[in-house]
C-alpha cells in the first residue's frame, strides 16, 4: 500500500510539471504500474479464495490429510503458472538473465502484461510455491549455485523459520 501512496505522489508532482515528453512519459509509467499492481492484486484475491475453496471442498468430501489439498494446490499453481509463462510467451531468455518471474513480467507486452500480472497474482495467491518453481527454472539456466541455495536454502530455511513461529507462539501466546 506503501508503494502505491509513493506511485500517486510521483505522479501529482509530474502533473505539476510542464507537459514535456519527459513528463508524459513519467506519467505513463507510473499508470503503468499502477495497472500492473492492480492486476497482481486481483489475481492474488482471486487465487486466495481458490485455494481456501478447495480446502474446504477437499475437507468436506475426502478423508486425506489436509497437506494433500495443498500438495495438489501448489502443483496446480506450479502447472498454471508454467502453462502461462508459455502461453503468452513471455520472452525466457530475459528471466534467465535476472533470474527471476519478475522479469518475464517486465518484458511482456502491454496485453500480455497484463495477463501476466493477473496470473502471478492468480498463482501467488494460490500457492507462493508456483512462483518459487518458475524461479527455479530460471535460475536452472547458467546459474546452478544460485538454484541450489534457492532450493535447498528456502525447503530447509522456511521449515526452521515455521518451527521458530511455532516456538515464538508457544512462548508467547498462554496457552
Amino acid at each position: 500500500m506503501l508503494i502505491v501512496v509513493q506511485l500517486l505522489r510521483r505522479l501529482d508532482a509530474v502533473r505539476g510539471l510542464e507537459t514535456s515528453h519527459d513528463a508524459r512519459w513519467k506519467c505513463q509509467r507510473i499508470m503503468a504500474t499502477l495497472s500492473t499492481m492492480l492486476f497482481i492484486f486481483f489475481g492474488a484475491s482471486l487465487g486466495a479464495v481458490s485455494r481456501f475453496t478447495t480446502q474446504e471442498i477437499f475437507a468436506a468430501r475426502t478423508r486425506l490429510p489436509g497437506w494433500v489439498a495443498i500438495y495438489i494446490v501448489n502443483m496446480l499453481g506450479c502447472l498454471i503458472l508454467g502453462f502461462g509463462q508459455v502461453y503468452l510467451a513471455t520472452d525466457l531468455a530475459d528471466a534467465t538473465v535476472s533470474g527471476t518471474a519478475v522479469a518475464s513480467l517486465i518484458s511482456a507486452q502491454n496485453n500480455d502484461r497484463d495477463m501476466f500480472a493477473l496470473l502471478v497474482g492468480f498463482c501467488g495467491g494460490l500457492t507462493t510455491f508456483s512462483t518459487f518453481s518458475l524461479d527455479n527454472i530460471f535460475l536452472s539456466h547458467g546459474k546452478p549455485g544460485q538454484l541450489l541455495f534457492n532450493i535447498f536454502g528456502s525447503v530447509s530455511v522456511g521449515i526452521l523459520m515455521a518451527m521458530f513461529g511455532m516456538y515464538l507462539a508457544h512462548q508467547l501466546v498462554p496457552a
